[in-house]
């Protein structure tokens, strides 16, 4: 009876929301697996010369040692939630169904880790009224992506809404993975843990810019030397830039886009003491990294959002007080007015070479959006309708949808898109009311900032369909609401 009561005890302790972990154990499983499948085996990978599918046998072998070694430790639930921190980043999967009309399904490595703590999370789930409602959207916000898929497919679309929609549900269950390891690890402990896994990413995308080209490990996430390329003359050296120079995030496109969201935060960081070295990796790199993808956007995005740092930085102590509804309607002003800014110079200004084509791709996008307005026409079906409505755009190669929110309104219609932007304003409420009113105020008006701009970029870029953009965007923003005050206001039940 004792041992019983001992094993529940425990199992008490570890579903408690305000149970802690060791934040050490954490950090330091996050940088000993991103030592492990981030350097040693691309790098073995490459010395032996195969980078194709039978280079699984590393992964597999690096993960089987990563387990013994938490095993050993009994780093038990540090080590899954490094882990999924950690391949959250990276673009690979085996495949479990052909492509269909550029989708399919496949099991990743962070699903190894993903599905039994998410499902843990969710179950063992406490918590208050704000972040009780971000979890209820985010997985009433997978379920619409299947059900949209299904109403599509029959409406003559293609299946991909089916298996888009599939994909979708890794989302919930790392967004109450993040809220669980930020309330057991704390919030500081989880973006140090972020950043030490995304800086691997940064510097293999600063070593492909200087070598000019790809290191051709696509079975790691990283991507052939296609699409567009330039080459800079800095004195002596020759830097390259295009899509490719982007870690093993996917594309440069990807990797900026997850950039957008942490460089905030790295740069206030970097600017104070007792600062973790992978913070100013990415406050240094991302400016590198907006050169070498040669984007547009970035080159706005990221000079506004460092102007908006440091400004938080210096005057935080004037925003202290009580977080009032006109807080969140000046910061939900102030972000629209920002997002609308970037369109407005981008696409009017004509910065973009190809605006017109943005132009015609989102009106197009709202005739389909008019067509189907509740339900949408189904995830990632947006290309096969450029396709049949649009030589034009076929052509240019702009299939998806460039804009986050627009795709999801004409893909997943006013019900999808509506789920998506309640989540995402209750994290941006979440910074905003730990900007005004929280310890760790500069730390939550910086995720803010980077919030606000990643999304500002993402309204001109590419970036819903990819996971790893999409997987670290949900895990922030889950750790942001954990990290909030709002997360402590009760149901009232």
């Amino acid at each position: 009876m004792g041992n019983n009561t001992g094993s529940q005890t425990t199992l008490l302790q570890l579903s408690s929301t305000g149970s802690r972990g060791d934040p050490q154990q954490f950090l330091l499983s996050t940088i000993l697996l991103t030592a492990l499948v981030g350097v040693f085996v691309p790098a073995l990978a490459l010395i032996t010369g195969i980078t194709g599918p039978r280079s699984a046998i590393f992964l597999a072998g690096a993960i089987f040692l990563y387990i013994a070694l938490i095993l050993s430790k009994r780093w038990i639930i540090a080590g899954i939630s490094a882990a999924v921190v950690v391949f959250s980043l990276f673009e690979m999967g085996v495949p479990l169904t052909p492509y269909v009309g550029g989708v399919r399904v496949e099991i990743t490595p962070v699903d190894l880790f993903l599905i039994p703590l998410g499902l843990f999370a969710i179950l063992n789930f406490q918590g208050g009224k704000y972040d009780t409602v971000f979890g209820r959207c985010s997985l009433l916000f997978a379920l619409w992506t299947l059900i949209s898929g299904f109403i599509a497919a029959v409406g003559g679309y293609p299946m991909s809404g089916i298996f888009f929609g599939i994909n979708q549900f890794r989302y919930p269950l790392i967004a109450f993975t993040g809220l669980f390891i930020a309330r057991r690890f704390t919030f500081r402990y989880f973006l140090a843990a972020l950043f030490a896994a995304s800086s691997i990413h940064f510097a293999f995308a600063v070593i492909e810019g200087l070598l000019g080209h790809s290191l051709g490990l696509t079975y790691f996430g990283d991507v052939a030397s296609v699409g567009f390329m330039q080459n800079y003359q800095i004195g002596p050296l020759s830097v390259g830039s295009g899509l490719y120079p982007g870690g093993f995030a996917g594309t440069s496109r990807k990797l900026l886009a997850i950039a957008c969201l942490l460089f905030p935060v790295a740069l206030n960081w970097s600017l104070r003491d007792n600062t973790p070295t992978t913070a100013y990796l990415i406050a240094l790199g991302t400016p590198i990294l907006v050169a070498i993808s040669r984007s547009d956007t970035g080159l706005i995005v990221v000079p506004v959002a460092t102007v908006a740092t440091l400004l938080i930085t210096k005057y935080s102590n004037f925003l202290e007080g009580t977080f009032t509804l006109r807080h969140g309607m000046i910061a939900t002003g102030i972000g629209s007015l920002f997002a609308g800014f970037v369109a407005w110079v981008v696409l009017v200004m004509g910065v973009f070479g190809n605006s017109t084509v943005r132009v015609q791709q989102y009106l197009l996008a709202l005739e389909n959006f008019s067509a189907h307005p509740l339900t949408g026409i189904g995830g990632y079906n947006f290309s096969s309708v450029v396709v049949s409505g649009s030589p034009i755009l076929a052509e240019t190669g702009l299939k998806g949808v460039h804009n986050t929110m627009l795709a999801y309104l004409t893909e997943l219609g006013l019900i999808g898109a509506s789920l998506y932007i309640a989540a995402a304003g209750i994290a941006y409420l979440s910074g905003l009311a730990g900007l005004v009113h929280r310890k760790e105020q500069v730390t939550q008006g910086s995720i803010l900032i980077g919030m606000i701009a990643f999304h500002a970029y993402s309204s001109l870029t590419l970036v819903y369909q990819s996971q790893p953009v999409m997987l670290t965007f949900w895990m922030v923003a889950g750790a942001t609401i954990a990290g909030s005050p709002l997360a402590t206001e009760t149901t009232g039940d």
